[in-house]
C-alpha cells in the first residue's frame, strides 16, 4: 500500500497546532475561554487550530501571546522550535516516501527496543 501523502502545509498546521495546544494547556485554559477572549462565538476555531485543520490569523498571535503569558521572544523562539519540528517531520515523510519498507522496519526496530 502506498504511503499516505501529507502536504507541507498540513505538517505546518499540525506542528503549529501542537504548540498552540501546549501553550493553552500550560495556562490551564479551555478552548472556550481562548475563543471568548478572541471574540469567537464557539471554541471550534481554537480546536481547528490545535488539530491542524487551520491556522489562527496572524493578528491573533499577540493576543494569544498575552493570554498565554508569553513574551515576544518566547513566541519567536517557540515558533522557531515548531519549525525545527516541522523540518524533522518533513524529513521523516520524505524517508517514508522514498523507502516505505525501510521506514516500517525502523519503526518496528524502535518499538522492539522500547
Amino acid at each position: 500500500m502506498a504511503p499516505r501523502l501529507v502536504s507541507d502545509s498540513q505538517i505546518r498546521r499540525q506542528t503549529i497546532g501542537a504548540c498552540l495546544k501546549a501553550w493553552r494547556t500550560n495556562r490551564h485554559l479551555t478552548q472556550k475561554a481562548v475563543a471568548e477572549v478572541l471574540g469567537y462565538s464557539t471554541p471550534q476555531f481554537v480546536s481547528n487550530w490545535e488539530r491542524g485543520v487551520s491556522l489562527p490569523p496572524l493578528n491573533a498571535m499577540p493576543v494569544l501571546a498575552k493570554l498565554y503569558a508569553l513574551s515576544q521572544q518566547e513566541v519567536i523562539l517557540a515558533y522557531e522550535t515548531c519549525l525545527q519540528g516541522l523540518q524533522k517531520r518533513q524529513a521523516e515523510t520524505l524517508r517514508n516516501l522514498f523507502a516505505p519498507k525501510a521506514a516500517k522496519e525502523r519503526r518496528q526496530s524502535s518499538a522492539a527496543k522500547a
